[in-house]
């Protein structure tokens, strides 16, 4: 995996690990079942986003997650690719949001200085640098970001 590929994922793969700790102090139930939940996330992400993207098993990837998907499912219809994004993209928000409600929860009830730090951390990960650098290093080089959803969005915000 190149260099801009590991930067495109580190972020995503912090966040969830950092997720996980959160949920750890709610104890091991929670810490297992988030952190299955994250690997059938990005496997359902694959499934059904990945298999429709015309990167498909392609080294033109920005994420990378294409080699993977293609070990993993069949090729499908590229054609499909923004349609399939945008009615599956919403399967990887809980990975997002139950560290941040666990969070909320345990500063209110358990608080420590530990938990604040990291739930501190996981904020700024997940919300302010997983975006800037998924645009950065993935999307920005990418030769469908004009057609993708992912960069309308990232569009959106600018104008």
């Amino acid at each position: 995996m190149g260099a801009n590929k590991v930067l495109h994922n580190l972020p995503t793969f912090s966040t969830y690990a950092l997720g996980a700790v959160i949920m750890l102090f709610l104890g091991w139930l929670f810490f297992l079942v988030y952190v299955l939940y994250c690997i059938f996330s990005t496997l359902w992400f694959m499934r059904f986003i990945c298999a429709h993207c015309p990167h498909f098993d392609n080294p033109k990837c920005p994420s990378g997650y294409a080699r993977v998907a293609a070990k993993l499912f069949k090729e499908r219809d590229s054609k499909k690719f923004n349609d399939t994004f945008r009615r599956h993209i919403g399967i990887v928000f809980p990975s997002w949001i139950l560290p941040v409600l666990a969070g909320i929860y345990l500063l209110y009830y358990e608080f420590s200085i530990t938990l604040l730090v990291l739930f501190s951390i996981f904020i700024i990960m997940g919300f302010i640098m997983l975006p800037v650098i998924t645009k950065k290093y993935g999307c920005e080089d990418c030769n469908l970001k004009d057609s993708c959803p992912r960069m309308a969005g990232f569009k959106k915000r600018k104008g």
